[in-house]
């Protein structure tokens, strides 16, 4: 009941038609303590302490709403911010609802979405799929990888994106979406960016999500169509991604994989100019959460190969990576955490230096 009355205080400003939908003000503030260490063979470490912001969980708020239509139909909306809590700075400069605006409309058909939002093959937002559902870190903790390191990037959010979701059948959702461009991808030539032509790249992607008891497993097919233009000629990026979890009540199980083709890294190389931006390999990682002590124990390890596109670059990587973390609810709304990681990027055909990371976070997790 707070939660509401306060969003409907903020929404005064606007129409009275307004406060006909059930309107929820939400959030989380997550803040922390992070150190890390960069070490590139035959050169000194470099190290860094600071305070960090959404080490666990992304700072956030956001408003969402819905209003019965009759008939079973329903109109919603999310409007999802993120900021920095150690400095109260927004999460992207310029942009209010860098996280997600989207307005939906939800029936027997299915839920068909609109707005900015965050693509199947990630943690984010309303239509992730490829997020905590399967791995223990969903994309990670400051300074501990979690699967997002060995993937290719498929992690992000797209502008002008069509989503739908259709109705579960036997344990069976499919997904489809669509992206007009990504406005922040414009060129510094602004009257360039036209949407839905060949000067911004457009998203499209297929998923499917079983879900039934214990077991839930993802799949997600998803291509970018890149701009192109005299100063852009690429190949279109494409991902293949499956991933799932098993919960075995002693312990959760989980495993995910990609196959990425001119992508870059999701994470980037540590030395990167070691390795090309387009990319072409495929990424593992597996991962274990134990009920321990009222808490969790959280433990990650992944893989992944990768080499340069081009037929005439040689260039290649690999990376390892591990992290291991407990979480303990100090409330059903507050969670304290701690954890370790370490990744190394391995690079071939370069005359650059492997290189290795280290770090460690620790902090609390609140939502509102």
């Amino acid at each position: 009941m707070k939660k509401t009355l306060a969003a409907l205080a903020v929404l005064g400003a606007f129409a009275g038609s307004a406060f006909a939908a059930n309107v929820t003000l939400y959030g989380i503030i997550d803040t922390g303590l992070d150190y890390s260490q960069t070490k590139v063979d035959g050169a000194k470490s470099t190290h860094k302490f600071e305070m960090g912001t959404g080490s666990h969980d992304a700072s956030r708020f956001g408003l969402k709403g819905v209003e019965e239509l009759g008939n079973g139909l329903k109109v919603g909306f999310v409007l999802e911010n993120g900021f920095k809590s150690d400095t109260g700075s927004l999460g992207v400069d310029k942009t209010i609802f860098d996280r997600e605006a989207q307005v939906y409309i939800e029936g027997a058909f299915g839920k068909l979405g609109a707005g900015r939002l965050g693509q199947l093959d990630s943690g984010n937002g309303s239509y992730a799929l490829f997020g905590g559902a399967v791995a223990p870190y969903s994309t990670g903790l400051t300074n501990v990888p979690g699967h997002k390191y060995v993937m290719g990037a498929t992690f992000g959010r797209y502008d002008n994106m069509l989503a739908y979701q259709t109705p579960t059948f036997a344990g069976f959702t499919g997904y489809a979406q669509y992206s007009f461009g990504k406005s922040a991808d414009k060129t510094d030539d602004a009257t360039a960016y036209v949407e839905g032509k060949s000067s911004t790249d457009r998203f499209a992607a297929l998923g499917l999500k079983y879900a039934n008891g214990p077991l839930n497993v993802s799949a997600v097919v998803s291509q970018i169509n890149a701009k192109s233009d005299m100063d852009h000629d690429v190949d279109d990026p494409l991902a293949v991604s499956l991933g799932g979890a098993y919960d075995f009540g002693v312990a959760k199980l989980y495993a995910s994989g990609q196959y990425f083709k001119d992508y870059t890294l999701a994470v980037g190389a540590l030395n990167a100019a070691a390795i090309a931006k387009q990319l072409e390999g495929f990424g593992i990682n597996v991962g274990v959460a134990i009920p321990v002590l009222a808490g969790t124990v959280k433990l990650d390890t992944g893989y992944m190969d990768a080499e340069a596109s081009a037929d005439n670059d040689k260039r290649e990587m690999d990376r390892f990576t591990f992290g291991a973390g407990y979480e303990y609810p100090l409330s059903k709304r507050t969670l304290a955490y701690v954890g370790v990681g370490y990744y190394q990027d391995n690079y071939k055909n370069t005359t650059e230096k492997d290189a290795k990371f280290y770090g460690a976070t620790c902090g609390i997790s609140h939502k509102f």
